[in-house]
């Protein structure tokens, strides 16, 4: 007689263990309108879960709370985690000094802020701090971190996370120039590989094709066209084929 769990039994009698598959999940960091079919809407904050990241660009998704699924940037996206600052329109990523200064002195929003990586030491995050007292200004901070692993700006305040670091100064200076307030100025969003996966794949399908048939146009005319194996920008994005150079008589042309 077969019991229910029979079919969980390996050769041996044993039962088979089940192995639990990783779930990736990531969260939207823009708006995305889709233009093709297959693809998928994204909203800033969507919490999606990742069924395909085969494509480098372009990957299959699902949204956790309606359930639509589709293709989408990945570049629009980041893998869900407590420290993970791309999700946060305060953070500005590898900007340079001056880039944070001229937004913050444009806006001229008491508070204003950005965070940051540090140009100088790697690893390290900047705070940029728009005030207005005494004179209009950007102050700069390094956020620290102590050895038991919680990020501050000032002995007063000291969090495991830096998000809950910008939280709470939101709320008390705690030794900065002034309370932190969010810049309106959110960050603008990337380009995409195409204008969807389905032109993206067929655009790279016909740029091959035609520089195939350059290589053989060339041949009579005693030219040789030279591919590499690189990275070019195309479509704002790269693409994995180029070429390199055309030779003719052994001169580049």
């Amino acid at each position: 007689m077969v019991g229910p769990d029979d079919s969980l039994e390996g050769c041996d009698g044993w039962p088979t263990p089940v192995v639990a598959q990783h779930r990736k999940v990531v969260v939207a960091l823009y708006d995305y309108d889709a233009t093709e079919v297959g693809d998928m809407s994204l909203r800033k904050h969507d919490e999606l879960e990742v069924l395909d990241d085969a494509q480098e660009h372009w990957w299959k998704m699902r949204n956790i709370e309606t359930g639509l699924e589709g293709f989408a940037p990945s570049n629009y996206v980041r893998e869900q985690g407590s420290n993970c600052l791309q999700q946060y329109d305060w953070y500005l990523g590898n900007a340079r000094r001056p880039r944070a200064e001229d937004l913050l002195m444009k806006e001229e929003r008491e508070g204003g802020f950005f965070v940051r990586n540090s140009s100088t030491n790697s690893g390290i995050y900047t705070l940029s701090v728009f005030s207005k007292q005494s004179r209009p200004q950007v102050k700069h901070y390094h956020i620290k971190k102590d050895q038991e692993g919680h990020y501050f700006l000032s002995h007063h305040i000291k969090c495991p996370t830096i998000p809950e670091l910008i939280y709470r100064h939101q709320l008390n200076p705690a030794g900065l120039c002034t309370r932190l307030r969010p810049s309106l100025q959110g960050r603008e969003a990337p380009t995409t590989a195409g204008l969807g996966h389905v032109i993206f794949a067929e655009s790279l399908e016909v740029l091959v094709m035609a520089l195939e048939a350059l290589h053989e146009e060339a041949k009579p005319l005693g030219l040789e066209v030279s591919w590499l194996k690189t990275k070019v920008q195309v479509f704002g994005d790269l693409l994995d084929e180029a070429v390199q150079s055309v030779h003719a008589c052994g001169e580049d042309i």
